[in-house]
């Protein structure tokens, strides 16, 4: 069982865990200098991002390939979840790995002349979930401000429902049911763009095959509904339900391998069930 140990806001142990790595104020990110000086990041958040960008590993070398509103989004993730790389990973995986056995499975023999369709279906899935994955994963963001006041009331709301309160981001009822529903329309608008990308080149690439194709394609319009409807509702409702066991098995276990594990498990049973 999880020994629950306080985190620790107080400068001296953040200096202690800098001078252990080696790092100086200086050597931090922007936005994550300007917390540390408000005295908004715990130790714990300062040894999860040193652990993870302050030496060379994947996650590091991914995180500087991105755009800087990409970068920070990873590093925000990241410092909420350390497992979050890692389940990025395995969700693109999963997904383009099952997408392709049931497009297999569907096609059969026609597989070989119609793979491109499959691919093309299995990068939009894999693409979608990783959208759904990093829209709804738990983050931390500092003293981000914007011109409008319906982006500051936007940036205000929790990614998912279960996201625990932190500094400057304190979340009550009515702002995850708010985020919730907000979700729903951001995710359905996700639906409806990428189904729309996914029908039209579905569309192009049928018209060069000869013959009838093995699977009846919809049109572009039914394509970028059904897409939005299963992003904004069942999308949304089982990711929700994902990000709140994690944070349960996090607090629930020690090791973070065990969380991991669990949630590895619950996302494998759930793909099996599609």
């Amino acid at each position: 069982r999880r020994i629950v140990i306080q985190e620790l806001f107080n400068r001296e142990f953040i200096d202690a865990v800098m001078q252990e790595w080696c790092k100086t104020m200086i050597s931090l990110p922007a936005g994550l200098r300007q917390a540390y000086e408000m005295g908004l990041v715990s130790s714990a958040q300062m040894v999860r991002f040193l652990s993870v960008f302050s030496r060379p590993t994947h996650t590091r070398s991914f995180s500087r390939a991105l755009p800087g509103w990409l970068s920070r989004g990873l590093v925000g993730r990241t410092l909420a979840d350390p497992s979050f790389p890692h389940k990025m990973a395995f969700e693109f995986l999963a997904t383009f790995a099952s997408s392709v056995w049931w497009e297999m499975n569907i096609r059969k023999e026609r597989f070989e002349q119609e793979w491109d369709l499959a691919v093309v279906n299995a990068l939009t899935a894999s693409c979608c979930n990783l959208v759904v994955l990093g829209l709804l994963a738990p983050c931390r963001s500092y003293g981000s401000t914007s011109r409008f006041d319906f982006q500051n009331a936007i940036e205000k709301l929790p990614n998912n429902i279960f996201e625990k309160s932190y500094p400057l981001r304190e979340f009550d009822l009515q702002k995850r049911i708010s985020a919730f529903l907000y979700k729903a329309a951001e995710l359905s608008l996700v639906g409806v763009v990428a189904g729309s990308i996914q029908g039209g080149m579905s569309k192009a690439l049928s018209a060069r095959k000869d013959g009838r194709l093995s699977v009846t394609l919809p049109n572009v319009s039914a394509n970028a509904l059904g897409y939005g409807a299963f992003l904004g509702l069942y999308a949304n409702l089982r990711y929700q339900l994902l990000c709140g066991l994690d944070q349960y098995m996090i607090k629930r276990f020690d090791v973070l391998g065990m969380a991991i594990f669990i949630g590895t498990t619950l996302r494998i049973h759930e793909y099996s069930d599609r």
